[in-house]
């Protein structure tokens, strides 16, 4: 190159550049340049980022024999500086091709980085390798290819070369290499070796943030969040620069363990503003989002996870998305959601997994369970939890030797969803008792992971018995311990101290959690805190709020389509108290029914027939106070009729008393028999209240016949069993007791609370078992339950697997009606009355004497002036 051509390409590279850009002495150096002099001066505009002008030099030193080396390198960087991975990796392979016996490691590593910015990863690990074997003594290389592997999902073999590298540096061990190493041996699942690297990182580099945040993360592994909190602070303290992802990160979610949820979601919201392109900052928030019952947040966390990262969509993004959308209120995109959850990842289980958790959420019933749970089977026949879910739906349709057979299945591994089966079915064989002393001892005997304690918590719960519910609280206090901060933990924990009637103790697991917290299972148990400490307005507005954010088919499905057959004949005033019914082939019960309330001084009727194929509408059109719907929508659907009860006592309720039973029930209280219920709700609306708690009083016969002729009536029902045990219970009525004789009888726990009894416009039902928030009446009362005469009336009917109950209704009421099937044949003339349990029926204040009622003394004051014709107010002298 001439004299002149290289005062050219300085007089160029100076006006190309702004002022100030090269010193002083570069510049005096371009007045007589020479080629060293240029070279020197590319690389300053190249740190200085003036990339144009820098590539102008080294393209016009890259014919010289002797700097063409150094240019093709320098314009190598001038490519990777861009940003530009095609051209940089261009430009490498370039340098190694051109000059081969003079090419240095550190060529091998920058081409392998650009590869792998282009996903080219196997021609990445190649380069890798090839520079290892010819420089094995250069360590970066080796730490490349051990961070690909475990990038690659090739952990073991990274583990292999951190060990040697490690092992056989003589230039002294790195930090960012135990760093590595540590992360290869957690992702190949040998964390049990973590301990000894991180003493020996601890030791050489104390005051290095890869030091702390590994003792910060197993910090976390120990579920220590103050100490995790703390080292992640000092992490980001004595980084240069912002802080890492990483960082952040574990110090939102320390934040969150120690129930410091607001702060948490602020570092959540400044990490993904920060670094947009951090995957597991979004997931981390949605996750966390989900705990908080913050559904809208965590579905849009999701969403944007897969809008930003469409290439690196998991299925597990989608699931999660599904499940916001499901959580609260139908979707109506939910379906697409599945669909497209199954069309890209169709070798997943989480898309069934899903449709099963949909369909319970719908409570369509049985037969569409069955039909979503059996294909989840056929398509993923090792996926242990839809086995768990096909023998809940065996049990269901009594088909106990199919369900043993898959219980074996699920034996072959030992855990939580074999043990709970087992527990199942033998639940279902012999009773919740035959399984105590086992339950005891193994629930003693193993620490239960965070997830099978709460599948564990609420099988036990959903025993419904003392025993259970005692070691229900021994697993929750236990895994409080362990896994402190937990959300779904503290929910269990309360609803178990509930469920005792501990409610001291209750109300202060539920006070520790904060209000960012807003799942349902924590509004009802706030709901239920606030009734329980007299603060009834603000128990109502809680419930308002629940019920505008989560699905209650009671209340949210569909409109019903009922035709009205017979409209009301008369008048009525509000005074009055309407009594609804929904009824399907009852006629056999039905002139009981009637004459019973026509005894208590109804005269209005409104009844529901669910398409009634024994003559009940007809008889029904002959009755004189009796308003007729008719109505083909699915029962289970609407939540077993009560979604048409619901909107009946708005159309027909009009402000007055409402009262809700069903066909085989006969709603009495303590004085019934001289007091109509004219008088008894004047006496509520006197004392300001809302409604009347009640439960199901089985009662029975001595013996059940077969004598067509001599068929049972109600009148014949006089005993029923006095061992009933009072639970506590979240919702209202707030009280739920078990016993009886169908538990005697059947093993069969039945929900035995009500609420016949309600004022219009003050609550409404949320099942046929309970309501949003009222004033309960300190008068309680019972329904006569006649279900003995009905399971009688079916006995006949059973179809070819020996079930005679074909409504499809929810699993667990077929799980009760099953057994009622499978041991009804055996109690044919057998004597029913049990001694020293069962009592002969006398009168309704000796009820209330032995606590199946309650009569507080103003009422029975107030009863005794009514029957000396006194007409002092209630509470009055």
């Amino acid at each position: 190159m001439s004299n002149e051509a290289l005062r050219l390409i300085a007089s160029e590279t100076l006006a190309s550049v702004p002022a100030g850009s090269i010193s002083p002495m570069a510049a005096q150096a371009l007045s007589a340049p020479t080629r060293s002099a240029l070279h020197e001066v590319a690389l300053t505009l190249l740190a200085g980022g003036h990339l144009d002008a820098a590539e102008r030099v080294f393209r016009a030193l890259l014919d010289r024999l002797d700097f063409g080396e150094r240019a093709a390198v320098g314009l190598a960087r001038v490519a990777a500086q861009r940003g530009d991975p095609a051209a940089a990796a261009a430009a490498w392979q370039s340098c190694l091709s051109g000059f081969p016996e003079r090419s240095r490691p550190l060529w091998y590593v920058e081409l392998a980085r650009a590869q792998r910015q282009l996903e080219r990863n196997e021609e990445a690990e190649e380069c890798l390798r090839q520079c290892i074997r010819r420089f094995p003594a250069f360590a970066p290389a080796t730490v490349q290819l051990a961070v690909l592997l475990t990038t690659l999902g090739r952990p073991e073999e990274a583990v292999i070369l951190w060990r040697d590298l490690i092992q056989n540096s003589s230039d002294g061990v790195k930090s960012s290499w135990i760093s590595g190493f540590a992360n290869a041996l957690r992702s190949a699942g040998q964390d049990e070796h973590e301990d000894v690297l991180l003493a020996q990182l601890a030791e050489r580099f104390p005051k290095e943030p890869a030091t702390l945040a590994f003792r910060a993360r197993q910090a976390a592994r120990r579920e220590d969040w103050e100490g995790a909190l703390a080292l992640w602070e000092q992490c980001a303290s004595l980084q240069t620069g912002e802080a890492t992802p990483e960082y952040l990160n574990g110090r939102a979610m320390a934040l969150l363990r120690l129930w410091r949820a607001d702060e948490a979601l602020g570092v959540w919201r400044d990490l993904v503003k920060r670094y947009p392109d951090s995957a597991s900052g979004y997931a981390s928030m949605a996750g966390a989002a989900e705990e908080l019952g913050q559904w809208a947040l965590a579905a849009d966390c999701w969403s944007q996870l897969i809008e930003r990262f469409p290439d690196r969509v998991q299925a597990d993004w989608l699931f999660n998305h599904a499940l916001c959308l499901v959580r609260r209120r139908p979707d109506p995109s939910i379906d697409a959601a599945i669909e497209a959850l199954e069309a890209r990842f169709p070798e997943s289980p989480l898309g069934r997994r899903m449709a099963i958790e949909l369909a319970y959420r719908q409570n369509l019933g049985l037969r569409s369970l069955t039909l979503v749970v059996e294909d989840a089977v056929r398509r993923f026949p090792a996926e242990r939890r839809f086995l768990t879910q096909r023998v809940r739906i065996l049990l269901a349709t009594g088909r106990l030797s199919d369900a043993e057979a898959v219980v074996r299945e699920l034996e072959a591994e030992d855990d939580h969803f074999a043990l709970l089966s087992r527990w199942r079915l033998a639940v279902d064989q012999d009773g919740e008792q035959s399984i105590r002393e086992q339950v005891r001892s193994v629930v003693a005997a193993r620490p239960w992971a965070l997830q099978p304690g709460l599948e564990l918590t609420d099988f036990l719960l959903a025993l419904w018995s003392p025993w259970a519910i005692e070691v229900a609280v021994l697993v929750c206090n236990d895994l409080n311990e362990r896994f402190p901060g937990r959300a779904s933990v503290a929910y269990a924990r309360a609803r178990a101290l509930v469920m005792q009637r501990k409610d001291q103790r209750a109300l202060e697991v539920i006070d520790s959690v904060p209000a960012a917290y807003q799942a349902q299972e924590l509004l009802e148990l706030r709901a239920w805190a606030a009734a329980r400490r007299g603060d009834e307005a603000g128990a109502r507005r809680l419930w308002q709020g629940i019920l505008a954010a989560y699905y209650f088919p009671a209340v949210h499905a569909p409109e019903p389509r009922l035709e009205l057959i017979v409209p009301e004949a008369g008048g009525t005033t509000h005074a009055e108290v309407t009594v609804f019914v929904p009824v399907r082939n009852e006629r056999a019960q039905l002139p009981e029914f009637l004459r019973h309330y026509r005894r208590l001084g109804v005269r209005r009727f409104v009844v529901i027939d669910n398409m009634s194929t024994d003559g009940t509408e007809i008889y029904l059109r002959a009755q004189p106070d009796v308003i007729l719907y008719r109505t083909a929508d699915n029962f289970q659907a609407a939540n077993c009729g009560m979604r048409w009860v619901n909107a009946l006592i708005e159309r027909h309720g009009a402000g007055g008393w409402c009262l809700f039973a069903d066909a085989d029930e006969a709603f009495i209280y303590p004085g019934w028999e001289s007091t109509p219920l004219a008088l008894l709700t004047e006496y509520l609306d006197r004392t300001g209240a809302e409604a009347v708690a009640a439960f199901m009083l089985d009662v029975f016969p001595e013996r059940l016949t077969e004598s067509a002729e001599n068929a049972l009536t109600w009148a014949d029902c006089r005993y029923y069993d006095g061992d009933y045990t009072w639970i506590g219970h979240v919702r209202p009525p707030y009280a739920r007791p078990v016993g009886g004789v169908r538990s005697r009888l059947f093993g069969a726990q039945e929900y035995l609370h009500k609420i016949p009894l309600i004022k219009s416009s003050r609550a409404v039902y949320i099942d046929n078992h309970e309501s949003t928030s009222a004033r309960f009446a300190a008068v309680t009362g019972v329904l006569l339950h006649y279900k003995i005469l009905g399971l009688l009336g079916k006995r006949d009917n059973a179809h070819q697997d020996g079930n005679p109950f074909q409504t499809d209704v929810s699993v667990e009421m077929m799980r009760r009606y099953a057994r009622y099937a499978a041991r009804l044949p055996a109690l044919d003339g057998v004597e029913l009355r049990m001694s020293a349990v069962s009592q002969m029926m006398t009168d309704s204040l000796s009820l209330a004497d032995r606590g199946l009622m309650q009569a507080p003394i103003e009422f029975r004051l107030w009863l005794e002036r009514l029957g000396s014709g006194a007409a002092a107010s209630p509470g009055t002298e």
